[in-house]
C-alpha cells in the first residue's frame, strides 16, 4: 500500500537478471579506483576513492573542457609557437612544429589522441589569452590564466580533492585530483560529442609544415582489435618479408568506446574510460598501475558489467509517478495524493543486490504531515507543487534523491467541510425521524380505505 514512507522493495525489476557473480579485478591495493552508472547514480565500485592521486595525462580531459568553455569556433586556425620546444624527449608529444598553423579542432585531436604535451601548451598559451583578451599575453601569464580556469571549473563543480598546476598533468607538487573527482570531470568531458568524437579515433593525420601529412595514434590500448609485435615476439618465420607481424589484443573491447590515459613515472598509469552498453553509461577510473595491464582490468570491469548488471526504468520513459491515501482533504477531493518526478529514474543492479534496493518518499513537511499510520495534509497542494523527494538506497546508503511534484491539486478541508457535515447530519436525522412519521401515516391511510369499504 502506498502510504506514509511509501518503501518499496524493487524485485519485479530484478526478475530478469543474469545468474552470474559479479567479480571486480583484483586492484592492487593502493590503486584508486571508481566506476559508476550516470543515469542511476548507482557506484558499481570504488576503492581509495577520496585519495589524492597523480592523474598524469588524464588532466587532459579538464584541459580539453576549458578549452570548449572559451573557444566558439574550433575551426579558428593559430600559430604554434615557441612554446613546443620546451618539451624533450621524456614528454609524451605529438610532433608540432612552432610556426605551423592549426585549427583547434586538429590542436584538440594533438591533445587527446596520443596525449601531446606540446598541444596542451599550445592550447593553454592561446585560450589564455583569449580569457586575458589580451594577444600579446606572454606564455607563463596566458598558460597561468588557463590553468587557473581549470581549477576554477573544477571548484564550480564540487571538486574537493582536486588541483592542478598545468594544462598537460606533467608531474608538479600540488597537481593532483582523486577517482572520484576525476569520475565527474570525465562524466562531464564525456558528454561533449567532440570529446566522444576524438577520443573514439584510433588514428588521424596533422599536416607537416612542410608539406604533407603524418599520423597520431590512440594511446587507448582497448580500441584496437590487433596490435603490431615482432615476429620472432610470436615465433613466426623473419627470414622473409616485414619482420613485424598483427596479432589479436588482448585488451581489445568493443565495451570501452571512449578513454583518456595517462603516464608519469611517480603516478605510474592511470586510465579514464566511458563504456555505453545496453543503455547504461559507464564511466571508469583506474589509478596507479605498474603496466598495460591497467587495459587489462578495464577489460574486466566493462565485461563483468556487461554479463551481471541492468539497466531498469522506474515508471515511464519520462518520470516515475505513484500515489499515497492523504487525510484532512476537502470534501469534494478525493483523498489521494498523486505525484511524480520530472526526470526519468533509473535503477543499475545486479543479481546479488536485488532485494538491498529500496524507494522511500521523504515529504515535503510544510505540505504533508507524516505520522505513524497515516499522511495529512498542513496545506492545500497545487498542481507542480514538491510534496517531497523520492529516495533511492541500496544497504541503507543513499544513491540518488529526486524531487517529486504534486500531478493535481487537492485542498485541506476548511468550514464548508464542517457545514456540509452539519447538514448531512442534519439531513440523516430528519430522514430518519420521517420513516416512522410514514410509516404511521401509511398504516392509517390503509385503516381508512379499509373502514371506507
Amino acid at each position: 500500500m502506498l502510504i506514509k514512507k511509501i518503501i518499496l522493495t524493487i524485485t519485479l525489476f530484478l526478475l530478469l537478471f543474469s545468474q552470474s557473480v559479479f567479480a571486480m579485478p583484483a586492484f592492487l591495493p593502493d590503486q584508486g579506483v571508481y566506476v559508476f552508472e550516470t543515469k542511476s547514480g548507482n557506484v558499481v565500485y570504488s576503492q581509495n576513492e577520496t585519495q589524492q592521486y597523480i592523474p598524469a595525462s588524464t588532466t587532459k580531459l579538464m584541459t580539453s573542457l576549458v578549452l570548449l568553455d572559451n573557444v566558439n569556433d574550433l575551426n579558428e586556425v593559430i600559430t604554434v609557437g615557441d612554446e613546443v620546444n620546451d618539451y624533450g624527449w621524456a614528454d609524451s608529444k605529438a610532433g608540432l612544429w612552432q610556426g605551423e598553423q592549426l585549427s583547434y579542432i586538429q590542436l584538440l585531436h594533438a591533445l587527446l589522441i596520443p596525449s601531446g604535451n606540446d598541444a596542451a601548451g599550445t592550447i593553454a598559451i592561446n585560450v589564455g589569452r583569449k580569457i586575458l583578451n589580451n594577444p600579446n599575453a606572454d606564455k607563463q601569464t596566458a598558460t597561468e590564466a588557463f590553468v587557473a580556469k581549470m581549477n576554477e571549473r573544477a571548484k564550480k563543480m564540487g571538486l574537493q580533492n582536486t588541483n592542478f598546476m598545468n594544462p598537460s598533468g606533467a608531474n608538479a607538487d600540488n597537481h593532483y585530483t582523486s577517482p572520484e573527482d576525476m569520475s565527474k570531470i570525465a562524466q562531464e568531458a564525456f558528454s561533449k560529442d567532440v570529446i566522444k568524437n576524438v577520443t573514439s579515433t584510433l588514428k588521424y593525420s596533422l599536416p607537416k609544415s612542410g608539406g604533407g601529412s603524418y599520423e597520431i595514434y590512440n594511446t587507448d590500448m582497448n580500441l584496437y582489435p590487433t596490435h603490431t609485435v615482432s615476429r620472432a615476439t610470436v615465433g613466426q618465420n623473419t627470414s622473409s618479408g616485414t619482420s613485424q607481424a598483427e596479432v589479436p589484443n588482448p585488451y581489445y573491447t568493443n565495451l570501452i568506446q571512449f578513454g583518456k590515459t595517462g603516464t608519469t613515472i611517480e603516478g605510474e598509469k592511470t586510465f579514464v574510460f566511458k563504456s555505453e552498453q545496453n543503455g547504461a553509461e559507464i564511466i571508469g577510473v583506474i589509478f596507479k598501475n605498474p603496466s598495460n595491464e591497467i587495459f587489462g582490468q578495464s577489460k574486466q570491469v566493462v565485461e563483468d558489467l556487461h554479463n551481471n548488471y541492468q539497466l531498469s526504468q522506474l515508471g515511464n520513459s519520462n518520470n516515475y509517478h505513484a500515489s499515497a491515501l492523504i487525510d484532512n482533504v476537502h470534501f469534494d477531493n478525493s483523498g489521494v495524493l498523486n505525484f511524480a518526478t520530472d526526470e526519468s529514474v533509473y535503477l543499475y543492479t545486479s543479481t546479488a543486490e536485488k532485494n538491498d534496493y529500496t524507494l522511500n518518499i521523504r515529504w515535503n513537511n510544510n505540505l504533508i504531515k507524516d505520522s505513524n499510520e497515516t499522511l495529512e495534509l498542513n496545506k492545500s497542494i497545487k498542481e507542480g507543487d514538491k510534496v517531497g523527494a523520492l529516495i533511492i538506497s541500496n544497504n541503507n546508503k543513499v544513491l540518488k534523491t529526486v524531487p517529486v511534484y504534486a500531478t493535481d491539486h487537492l485542498s485541506i478541508q476548511d468550514w464548508s467541510d464542517n457545514y456540509y457535515i452539519d447538514a448531512a447530519i442534519v439531513l440523516s436525522g430528519i430522514v430518519l425521524m420521517s420513516i416512522p412519521i410514514f410509516l404511521y401515516l401509511r398504516k392509517r391511510n390503509i385503516r381508512f380505505k379499509q373502514q371506507k369499504i
